[in-house]
């Protein structure tokens, strides 16, 4: 059964309450087994050579654990989330990190280089999705880029076998409400995009395979990522 978030104010309690009940350590040993590792990998061997630039202002918008600095080697990109006990390990990645709500940041219109955000719109609908969008597309600066990562609503683990997941590990689970995930093609994404005034640079589905550890099974399972660049005009 999922659990249902009314309002925006019950959403991110919950997602609070979630989010600081998880080890960090097995949040990212889970990244690595499950598939999603290969994606953060991608989307830093692309955006390496944008964010290790001199001077640029780079954020990671819902950076968790810092992986995706461990991953790029950049410790220089500020990281964002709302989550203690996630950026407990991700100040030993970066260099800054700040607890704070993306939906609620103190930046100025035009002073951001780069905006990485992976794996963190899932967990909100579509309208929710697109005023995160709106005020990154006025954070950047011209010419800024956003690289995003979102998860496929062909991947087996967060879509069809979700609930199947859930209640292997019912268990583990059990101090945990099921949030409610939300799930988009990459049209969706691609159109939200260019109605925000990005244009796409490059958009590719990620297929793998990944491990999910029960208590009873170790399950293999499809993974299916949606990854886009896209760039603010000049």
């Amino acid at each position: 059964m999922w659990y249902l978030i009314p309002d925006d104010t019950e959403m991110h309690g919950a997602l609070m309450e979630f989010w600081n009940t998880q080890n960090a350590m097995e949040f990212d040993s889970t990244t690595k087994s499950s598939g999603r590792i290969e994606a953060i990998k991608l989307v830093a061997e692309i955006a390496k050579p944008h964010l290790s630039k001199k001077g640029t202002i780079s954020i990671d918008l819902g950076c968790g654990t810092g992986l995706f600095a461990e991953v790029s080697g950049l410790r220089e990109t500020l990281g964002v989330d709302f989550s203690p006990s996630l950026l407990a390990l991700a100040k030993k990645r970066m260099n800054t990190v700040w607890e704070k709500d993306i939906f609620d940041l103190d930046l100025k219109d035009n002073s951001v280089d780069n905006i990485v955000s992976l794996f963190v719109m899932d967990d909100y609908p579509s309208e929710k999705k697109r005023a995160f969008f709106r005020q990154v597309f006025k954070f950047l600066k011209p010419g800024g880029r956003l690289f995003f990562t979102a998860y496929s609503p062909n991947d087996e683990r967060m879509g069809r076998l979700r609930e199947v997941i859930a209640a292997k590990a019912l268990k583990t689970l059990k101090r945990l409400k099921l949030i409610k995930v939300y799930l988009e093609e990459d049209s969706f994404y691609k159109r939200i995009f260019q109605e925000c005034g990005f244009m796409i640079s490059t958009s590719e589905i990620i297929s793998t395979q990944g491990l999910y550890k029960t208590e009873s099974e170790v399950l293999m399972l499809k993974r299916e990522f949606i990854m886009i660049v896209a760039r603010k005009p000049l």
